[in-house]
Formats: structure tokens, C-alpha cells, sequence
């Protein structure tokens, strides 16, 4: 199977402090284990990667949670091009929702496949074409 993966997934996953960590850990063993192959857009990466340095307050510890998200053979890193980037703004300015999440949302629209995500927001506002998926929901 194949997901899109939002940054609230792997940064519950990465860190052991989070309230979701358990339930989102194991969908990231899962990852490792090439179980699930994931499609990211670049700005998960980098918004996994300061929200878990300013959380930890731990610069290593964002930068080998950095080096080894790039070493994922399970993960695709999306690059965003201008073109998806406006279409991200439309859905964003249809929706409301932030940016980043109007990007990964995005990411799910073009790619045609479920977003997994614990946001509230992108579960209320997402459009019904879109399949979401919670790491406890996840098929397989």
C-alpha cells in the first residue's frame, strides 16, 4: 500500500514524548520494514525535521532524525513545483486550511492515493474525493 504521509505522523512517531507516538510508531516500523510505501512532499521533511529540534531542543537529534527520514527507501520525497504549489493555494483558499497542510492535501489530490493524517482540520475540510486514513485505520 501506499500513502501520502503527513508531517504529524512521523514527528508522533519520532518522538517518544508525543501523545500519539504510540499509536503512530508502529506505522513507521511499518516504514522501515518497506511494509507501506510512503509519498511525502519535501516540506514534510523539513517541517519534521525543526518541529523535532525545537521540541527536543536537541540539534543531533533533528539532524539524525533528518538523515535517516532521507534514507528511507519507503519514502518518496515529492518535490513541489510551482505548478502544484498553485494548486495547493487554491485548495488552501477554498478550504481555509493552513499551508503546509493545503500542500500534503494536495500531494494526495495529484497523487490519487489516501493521506494518512491525525489532523483534525484536514479530516473536517478535506474534499470527499480524497481517502484519510489514521495510523489505527491503516488497512494491512
Amino acid at each position: 500500500m501506499q500513502v501520502v504521509v503527513d508531517s504529524n505522523i512521523l514527528i508522533s512517531a519520532l518522538d517518544p514524548q508525543d501523545q500519539f507516538h504510540a499509536e503512530c510508531f508502529p506505522l513507521f516500523s511499518r516504514l522501515l520494514e518497506q511494509e507501506i510505501r510512503a509519498l511525502c512532499p519535501a516540506f514534510v521533511l523539513v517541517e519534521t525535521t525543526c518541529v523535532l529540534r525545537r521540541r527536543t531542543k536537541n540539534p543531533q537529534f533533528a539532524w539524525e532524525a533528518y538523515q535517516d527520514l532521507l534514507r528511507l527507501a519507503s519514502i518518496t520525497w515529492m518535490p513541489l513545483p510551482l505548478e502544484t504549489a498553485v494548486r495547493a493555494c487554491q485548495l488552501g483558499i477554498e478550504t481555509g486550511l493552513k499551508g503546509g497542510d493545503a500542500i500534503v492535501l494536495q500531494a494526495a489530490v495529484e497523487s490519487g492515493i489516501p493521506l494518512l493524517t491525525k489532523d483534525r482540520e484536514i479530516h473536517a475540510k478535506a474534499p470527499a474525493t480524497v481517502q484519510l486514513f489514521e495510523p489505527g485505520n491503516l488497512p494491512g
